[in-house]
């Protein structure tokens, strides 16, 4: 089970491969994983949900919506789409970083970190 996070993230996404570093630069963001197996994430512009799975360090999402405002700066919202369905596995680094790692042929990762760590 993930634990409960909560995570404004303000200044503290990134999202890398090989081509791409993305932050949350001067906007807000946040991650939110639930007990009950939800998650949501809020971007400066949209909103995603859906459920999540754990086992072990192996996480999936499933039933992933998002709303579709048009707005100037959709960068994160394109990026999260194209990431997230990939993503396969967690690693805690400590207290307030949580890194989700797609699958080694796409071999993107979404680090999220508190604003305060950043």
């Amino acid at each position: 089970k993930v634990p409960h996070l909560s995570i404004n993230l303000t200044r503290g996404v990134v999202v890398v491969n090989d081509t791409l570093c993305l932050r949350a630069s001067d906007r807000s963001c946040y991650f939110n994983f639930h007990d009950d197996g939800t998650f949501g994430i809020s971007t400066n512009c949209n909103s995603f949900g859906g459920e999540y799975r754990l086992c072990g360090d192996s996480i999936s999402f499933a039933n992933v919506c998002w709303t579709e405002m048009a707005c100037d700066d959709m960068a994160m919202e394109e990026v999260l789409k194209e990431v997230l369905p990939d993503v396969c596995a967690i690693d805690f680094i400590n207290d307030s970083v949580a890194q989700l790692n797609a699958n080694a042929t796409q071999g993107s990762r979404i680090v999220i970190k508190k604003s305060s760590d950043w």
